[in-house]
This record gives structure tokens, sequence and C-alpha cells, in this order.
């Protein structure tokens, strides 16, 4: 067994594991969540890869405490009472860290079994989590690094965590975690010099509440972390939270922090980190600083400032005690364009190279260094890297040096990690700005953010707000804007403006213009404004209908200069563009599902839908290291044809391009390319056009433009154009049947339409020549008329169900009171109980806070109760039943999980449901699991059972397991299960139904 699994076994032995697991930063200590919240702890490793912490303190229950008691007196022939006592413990799990040896020191865990532990232990000595002279005892709110974990590096000047196997945690002493009781814990601390007052102990020990370890990896804000070890409050609030002094509001415990780091002349980067990543390993803070942004801690510090300033009695000028570099004690030292590392007075060239830093970025509570490379008469590179590529040589060659000529690293023999640390430490006292990093081309509070940098209303931003993060994927390479300039050619843009709605179908046409002119406001409409999700564009038609070229240009008209993406791209091709844009249109040509593979197309639509709500994908780096992606980007698919299924259909504006209009003769097809600069044939000569409109004078005007943009402004219309869609829905008495993402389809034309409005006056445009609201009520019903699997849409029922979902995700339905799970886990019988008059007094209230349409619920939960006894009594739905006697509800109506799944835009895991399927479970890169067949036989039996239902079955039919498996010679049942149910996933054949499978073509 492994060390993780030896750790699991146990836990589970002295039933510990429940939520005890916590995911943190390989080859580091901390961790990446916030693991006060039991939700974000583990009770297996199924979710956790590379590090983890082992969290001290209560089971669910409250009436088994784990505690860990961490021995880090190193030497053997230590003699103090209080670690004589700690030995007399009994035999327990013992853990080997990378500095101790796993017997005289370690991580020993014991079991309490008594409740209130940690209000107990603070009676009787004064303190939660004793630090006593020997090391630590972890009670509550605390961890310590598991077995199985490796450490990159250390602080240690003994020990060297980076060489090979150094830097390991492992299991010294497999026993069984050894019960000892609360006294036997009072008793031996008191040996170790606490007496039960608030002092916390004997001389030496920490004074507030015996929290903050004496071991801490400060990583470079030293002196925060003297001025917080001085002050108990601030102790208190990064270890216990913000209740104890600030009636648990986190924004005044931010300002006093603050105010304290201003007064003790700390620097405003180390107050920021002390905040950020609390007091060292277990202390990760629930600080507001971790959560918000930028803003929030500029105008935290900028009031801390003014407030200490304003103080007589502190006497402090409002300085923030900012380094000067040139007189710190670093050992580093640039001049000359090269870079120094000084030693017993002798000065070693390091670099052949002067390192420059222009700023800090952060960005995902990480930091980023920007940076220039000088030679002294030669070149100058631009680079971006991280603190943790300056842990190692060869990460240091691979991501700042990079392979650019002429550049050099060389370090005294034996000291390429000492002056790697040196480098690190001679940046952290550089005064330079620190600036918001993003990944995402796009919107970022007024600053249209670039790789070349930030338009603002006036043009390119000198000093910008925001900097974008390279990641050296496809689409920073694929933009058009020049950044010699930001002037632009109005009359282009006149041009440009009156010619595209002609160029196609007026309606068709401006569908598709009111979705580009939205898409770069996305991060309002999708954040800001509350709606948590963006429709994408799903543009279809025939060959020749001129869904391609008109979509090149379109992409040319805002920014983009490149051949479009591939749907069949590899999954990390495709997050990583998808992941590169929260604002900028990523456009996929050539949709044909049936000459894709099945797991690619799976692939594609899986992140088409996390890109429309915001989903996040963890990958690994090649130094074990891993890096999250946030798909934000408004994607464009276009192909001959449609998008089928319906999770992804619904989150689309359909369109689909006429043939008749790129025909020769046609008005529209000479207006195209009199646009694009072709010739055309006029009364049987050729006329070539006048200087054609430059399409990048389009881009830059419609970027700066929406930068100068009031947000209030823009939110008006955005609200007017729901206005202006309800009414066209009254208009069309109740011709379509749309559910609110649908509604927000047509919304986000409308809105579209209105910015173009705008955006063409400026330059000149008469309103007369532009398409009208009655060329709108086209394109709203041509975008209406195209939503929905073959026109199909869905029932009051199925939106029902869907809201319930989403409702379940923002917590506003809860297990026990609104619903329960029967047969959980049991593939195919999982249902979820619903109790549809509190579930619909919870839906209302969800309804009403998120500003859906007030059609989107029937009148009342009796409407619903019928329509799941008609769908009942049908037997053909992912209805399990409608009046069903439930234990702890009442009478519920039921739904088949997975069934439900296969029909609706409806995730069981919402609900906090283990996945379900055949095989074993893998975890996929970005943390999901997928199911994976056993045996090598599984396509052959798959082609079989397919080849079967398209000759032997009929459109509607309901065939079972047993129905394949008696008609197939050589196949058990299993495999005809396990073949049904990837042909039902991979295709639209066959859709799951609580009595087998329907036969859908």
């Amino acid at each position: 067994m492994s060390d993780r699994e030896v750790l699991a076994k146990r836990l589970n032995e002295a039933g510990l594991l429940e939520d005890r697991l916590i995911p943190v930063r390989d080859g580091e200590k901390a961790s990446v969540v916030n693991h006060h919240d039991p939700d974000n702890r583990y009770s297996n490793f199924a979710g956790i890869s590379g590090n983890y912490g082992v969290y001290a303190g209560a089971n669910p229950a409250g009436d088994r405490w784990l505690i860990d008691v961490d021995v880090d007196d190193y030497a053997e022939d230590a003699d103090s009472d209080g670690l004589e006592a700690v030995n007399s413990l009994p035999e327990t799990l013992t853990i080997e860290s990378p500095h101790t040896d796993g017997t005289n020191g370690g991580h020993r865990y014991y079991v309490i079994v008594r409740e209130n532990v940690d209000q107990h232990l603070n009676d009787a000595i004064g303190v939660y989590n004793p630090v006593p002279s020997w090391g630590e005892v972890r009670v509550r709110n605390q961890y310590v690094v598991g077995p199985g974990s490796e450490l990159d590096s250390c602080d240690k000047d003994w020990h060297d965590c980076s060489e090979e196997g150094e830097g390991t945690y492992t299991i010294a002493n497999d026993a069984p975690i050894a019960e000892i009781e609360l006294d036997d814990l009072v008793d031996l601390l008191r040996q170790s010099g606490y007496d039960g007052s608030d002092s916390g102990g004997q001389s030496g020990q920490n004074a507030t509440n015996g929290n903050l370890s004496t071991d801490i990896d400060s990583d470079g804000y030293e002196e925060a972390l003297e001025v917080a070890r001085n002050d108990s409050k601030i102790v208190t609030y990064l270890t216990e939270g913000a209740d104890l002094d600030f009636d648990g509001d986190r924004s005044d415990a931010d300002f006093y922090v603050a105010c304290r780091m201003v007064e003790n002349y700390v620097p405003e980067r180390q107050a920021r980190e002390l905040l950020e990543n609390g007091l060292g390993e277990g202390n990760t803070p629930n600080t507001k600083v971790r959560e918000r942004g930028d803003s929030y801690w500029r105008r935290t510090w900028e009031n801390a400032r003014q407030k200490v300033a304003q103080d007589d009695n502190s006497g402090h000028s409002g300085k923030t005690g900012e380094p000067t570099g040139s007189d710190s004690d670093t050992p580093i030292v640039v001049e000359n364009g090269r870079t120094y590392y000084v030693e017993d007075g002798e000065k070693t060239e390091v670099l052949n190279f002067e390192l420059d830093v222009e700023s800090i970025l952060r960005v995902d509570n990480r930091e980023v260094i920007e940076a220039n490379l000088r030679r002294s008469g030669g070149s100058t590179h631009s680079v971006q890297f991280e603190p943790r590529h300056l842990q190692k040589k060869q990460r240091f060659k691979d991501n700042v040096l990079d392979g650019k000529f002429g550049l050099t690293f060389t370090p005294p023999s034996l000291k390429s990690e000492v002056v790697l640390n040196e480098l690190n430490e001679y940046i952290g006292t550089l005064d330079v700005p620190v600036r918001q990093g993003t990944h995402h081309i796009g919107l970022h509070d007024g600053e249209w953010v670039t790789p070349d940098g930030s338009l603002g209303s006036d043009g390119w931003v000198d000093e910008p707000g925001y900097t974008y993060i390279n990641r050296n994927v496809a689409l920073e390479r694929a933009l058009s804007l020049p950044t010699e300039t930001a002037e632009y050619d109005s009359d282009d843009v006149e041009r440009i403006v009156t010619a595209l709605p002609q160029t196609r179908d007026t309606a068709r046409m401006l569908a598709v213009l009111g979705w580009f002119y939205a898409a770069p406001l996305r991060p309002y409409i999708f954040e800001d404004w509350g709606a948590g999700a963006f429709n994408h564009l799903n543009i279809t038609g025939d060959t020749g209908s001129g869904k391609t070229t008109t979509l090149r240009y379109l992409w040319r008209c805002f920014g983009v200069e490149e051949d479009p993406f591939d749907v069949a791209d590899t999954k990390f091709a495709m997050l990583s563009a998808l992941a590169a844009s929260n604002g900028l249109p990523v456009w996929y040509d050539e949709y044909k599902p049936s000459e894709i593979q099945d797991y690619r197309l799976d692939q594609f639509h899986d992140l088409y839908r996390k890109a429309a709500t915001g989903g996040t994908a963890t990958r690994g780096r090649a130094d074990q290291t891993t890096e999250e992606y946030h798909t934000h980007a408004p994607v464009i698919v276009s192909g001959e044809e449609q998008i089928r299924r319906p999770a992804e259909r619904r989150r689309s504006i359909m369109v689909s391009f006429r043939e008749e209009v790129t025909a020769k003769g046609t008005e529209t097809r000479a207006t195209f390319k009199k646009l694009v600069g072709e010739g055309r044939v006029q009364d049987g000569e050729l006329v070539l056009p006048d200087h054609a409109p430059d399409p990048t004078n389009h881009a830059l005007a419609y970027y700066r433009w929406i930068t100068g943009r009031d947000a209030t402004e823009l939110r008006a219309k955005w609200q007017d154009a729901r206005e202006l869609v309800w009414q066209k829905r009254r208009e069309w008495n109740g011709e379509y049947d749309l559910d609110d993402m649908e509604i927000q389809g047509l919304q986000t034309v409308a809105f579209g339409w209105m910015l173009m409005r705008a955006f063409a006056q400026e330059h000149g445009v008469e309103l007369a020549d532009l398409p009208d609201e009655t060329d709108l009520d086209d394109a709203l019903r041509h975008v209406a008329g195209e939503i929905g699997p073959d026109g199909q849409r869905k029932s009051h029922m199925d939106r029902f169900v869907e809201l319930f979902e989403r409702a379940a995700a923002a917590d506003y339905v809860e297990r026990g009171q609104h619903y329960d799970v029967v047969h959980e886990g049991s593939m195919g019988e999982e249902e979820l109980r619903v109790h549809l008059s509190r579930t619909y007094d919870a839906l209302s209230k969800y309804a009403r806070d998120h500003g859906l349409d007030s059609q989107e619920l029937l009148s009342n939960p009796d409407d619903y109760r019928k329509r799941f006894k008609e769908a009942t009594e049908s037997g053909e739905t992912y209805v399990a039943n409608y009046s069903q006697q439930t234990p702890g509800l009442g009478r519920c109506a039921g739904i088949y999980t997975v069934a439900t799944m296969t029909e609706l835009d409806f995730d069981r895991q919402t609900f906090g449901l283990d996945p379900i399927g055949g095989g074993s479970k893998i975890a996929d890169s970005d943390g999901s699991q997928k199911a994976t067949a056993d045996g090598g036989e599984v396509e052959g039996s798959k082609a079989k059972v397919e080849q079967y239902l398209r000759t032997d079955c009929k459109k509607g039919n309901v065939v079972t397991v047993a129905d394949v498996a008696g008609s197939l010679d050589g196949l058990s049942p299993d495999e005809a299960e396990s073949a049904l149910d990837r042909i039902q996933k991979q295709s639209s054949l066959l859709q799951v139904v609580h009595n087998g499978w329907k036969v859908l073509q």
C-alpha cells in the first residue's frame, strides 16, 4: 500500500477520514482552498492529486477529534519534561517530515473521543493550538502536510529539500491512531509550561492564543510577520476568523491589520501577502483580501494610510515604507548591463544581462514578474515569469532565459539555488508597480486588455491597471490590432457599419451582428449584471451560403486575422483558446459531428458548455505544479450541421445562412464584394471597387468606444433590450415557447443591435441607413424559430426541473427540506424526490432574485403536479412518479437522475451526488471523473449493437438489455448494457427512459 492508502486506512479505522483531506500546492505547504470550509475538504483521494494536507479537529459529528502532535525537536538527547511527556503517550501513527526523523520528531496522530475538545483545552490552558518549546499541537482550524507529499524547497540552512528524495513526507510508524484522553493532553502541555493563564505558556511562547507556529514559511514578508507576532488581534483574526474581535466584519479586520502595518512601516506588498497567505503552514486565513480584487485592497490600504497620517499620536507621515533596493543588504548587484552575486566581498557575474523588473502582476492568488533582460550594448528581451521559476536552475533556464541567444546564467559552483533565492529576495526589495494580471483578452475595468497592451477610450494606455499574462497560445498570436498607433479612419468605420447588414439576408445577418457587438461586453453581462452565462453563436448553412467568408471578415472587424480553430483540436488546445478570452470571439469552423471522433466531440461539447457558464479546469505543468484555466470566451461555431444536443442548443443563438444571397447578380453579393475589396461584374463589365475599408479601423474604434462607455449606461441598454424582447414576445402571442436561457439569447441580439446603432451614430451613420426595429423583429423571430432540437421546445415541466437544478447550485433548495434522494448511486434507479409545494416557493424566490421572466414558472405547484402525473402515465420520460410517499418529506414527485441528465440541462452532481457508471473511475485533468470500460472488445460490441438498433428497431421502440443480449449471439448482458450506455452518450441514436433506451432514429 502507498503512504496515502495507509493514511486513509488508519484515519478510517479511527472514524476520522470524513472531510479530512485538503488539496495543497504541489511542491509547497500552502492550501489551494479555504480549508476552514468543510465543503472544500475531501473524504478520499479521488479529487486530490499531488500534495495534500490532513486537517486537525473534529469529525462532522463533533465527537471524535484528530489531534496532531508536531514534534520539531530534532536532537536525540532532548530531555525536556515536556518532550518526555510526549514520548510517554501511546504508540501511534507517525509521519516523518523532511526535517524530522520520525523517531524523535515528526507528526504524531491521536484521537480524543469527546465533544468540544478545543473549548475544553482553551478553558484548561488558555489556548486552542498550543506552541510548546518542542513543536506544535494542532487541535482546530490547522493542518499538516500528509505523507506522500513532497517539498521543492525549504528555508533551512542545514537541509535542502530540492535534492532528490530530501523533501518527502513519509510514514515512519504504521500503527493504529491511538486514543488518548483530554486530561492526558492537558497534563502534557502543563509539563511543557502552559499553566492555564492567558499568557500561552512558558517564556518565549506566543502569547496570542497559541496559534502562530514558531517555524513559519514566510517567503518574503518577515516584517509583516514580526508585527503580527506581537498583536493578538491579528493572530486571532488570521487563525480563528473575525468573529472574536471584529464581530464577524472581515472588512474591519482587514483595515485594522493594514493600519498596524502602516504604523510599523511595513511595505504594502508584505502587508497584502500576510493577509493573503497567513502565518504559515496550516494558517491559510479567511480574509476578505483573499477573495476580493485589487481595487478592494488598494482602497483598504489607502484608507489605512490616511487614518494613520491623521493620528496625532502615531507621528507617522503616511509613507508605506517602500524599500529602495539600492540600500538593502542583498548580495545581488546590477550594474553596467550585468548582474553580480557578492560573497565575502568578492563580486561574481551570474547573469550577463541586467534584470530590469518593470512590475509585479497579481493573478489567481499568485504573482508574475514582468521584466526586461537588457544586455549591455545589445538586445533587450521582455519576459514574464513566476517566483517558482527562481527555485531551481533548470526552471530558471526554461522559463526566464527560454532559449534566447546570448543569455547566460553562471552561478558559482554548488550555489545555483542560493543565487536564485537571493535574486528572488532582490526582486522583493524593488519599488515597482503592482498591477493586476489576467489571462483573458478582453474588457477589464474600462480597459480592453491584449497581449500587446491595453486600449482605453483615448488609445493605448501608458500605465494600465491590467496586464495580459502570456501563455503562448494561438489566440494571442491571432490578434491584428496595430500597436504603433490607436488612431483609426472614421470614414472606414462608417462604410463598414453601413454595409455589413446589407451583405447577407438582413434579418439573419442582424442576429449575427447583434451577437458580435454584444460579445465584448460579456464580462458585464456574465458577472456584473448577474446573468451567470453568455450565449454562444451557432451559424449553419450549405456550402456556398457565405458563412465562412462572412465570419472571416467579421473576425477581422473585431481584431483577429487568422484561420478559425478546429473542432477536432486536442482538449488542451481547445481549453487554452477558450481560457484566453473573456470578450474576444473565438471561432470554430467545420462543425461536422459525423466526421469527428466521438471522444473529441464530447470534449468540444463539454468545453462549449463550460465556456457559456464560466468553467474552470486545472492542468499539470511539466515541473509537477498545476495551473488553473478559466473558460470565459464567447464562442462561434459554424458548419453545415447544427449543434443538436439540447444542453448546447439552449446556450446558443442559432442562425442559418441562405445560399440564395450569395448567388451571382444579387445585391447582397455585390455589397459584400465591394466591402472586402473584390471586383464584381455589373452590366457585363468588371467593376473594381474603390479603396476597400480596413476592418482593423473598426476593431480599434469599437474597443475604444466601449471602454469609454459608462457601465450604468450600458446596463440600462441591457435592461432595455430585455424589455424590448418581452414586448416582442407578447406581440408574438405565445408562438414561441422559450426558456430563460433562450430568452437571454434574444436579449443579447437586441442589446448588440442597440450598441451597433449607438456606435454607428458616433461615426456619422444615419439611423435611417441601419436596420430598424422591424428588421430586429425579423431577426429575433428567426433565432426563436431555430431554437430547440427538431423544433421541439422544452415543456414547462422540463424548465421547472432545469430551474430546480440551478436553484440547488445557488443554495436555494436543501436536501431534507425540499428534496431527497432514493436508490442513491444506482444506475437507472436513482431518483430525486421533490416536494413540489416547498420547491415551488423556493424557485419563485430564485426567479425573483435573478430577474427571470415571470412566465418561467406556472401559477401554482398544482399545475406542475398535473404535468408530472401526465408524464408518469405516459411512461416515456425521465419522470418516475408524481405522488410518492417519501420519509421526512411526505408526497413527492420523482425523477430518474441519469435519464434527466440525457434529456435536459441538468447535472446530478449539483446535489452532492458522487459520479456513477460502469468500469473504474479515473480523474480527468480538469478534475471531473469519467468511467473507463474494461476489456478490449468494447468498440466491437458497440458497433454490433448499433447495427442491430439501425436495422432491427424502429424509431420510438424502447429496448432493454435483455432485448439486445437475447438478439445478438455472443453478447453478454453486461456487454450489452455497456454498449447501449456508450451509444447513448456518444450519439443521438438513443435516449434513456425509465424502462430502457428509446430509439430516436
